[in-house]
């Protein structure tokens, strides 16, 4: 982007458009939430988890594709999680 630097890396853009995607999508038809939902979510979770982390500790290169991967799934899980927790507020409210 010649001498501008873009404010958010490739993992964090992919999140943040995901999320936005799929909270816009999960508005136009809800889900049905329930256990599998949470755990889908946090298994979705994992490879943005497991990708920071090998970079972390042991070194490893990552590359965009990858990133960009990781993302999309950890933008998906934290909607997910995020309407788990909305109803387990909303159900206990009642």
């Amino acid at each position: 982007m010649s001498q501008h630097c873009f404010p958010l890396c490739w993992r964090c853009t992919a999140i943040t458009l995901s999320t936005i995607i799929m909270i816009i999508i999960f508005n136009i038809f809800p889900v049905q939430v329930n256990l599998s939902t949470l755990i889908l979510g946090i298994i979705l979770l994992f490879p943005c988890a497991a990708d920071g982390i090998l970079q972390m500790f042991l070194g490893m290169k990552s590359n965009n594709f990858r990133r960009i991967l990781t993302g999309i799934l950890c933008g998906i899980a934290i909607v997910l999680i995020a309407e788990c927790i909305e109803y387990l507020i909303i159900s206990m409210m009642k």
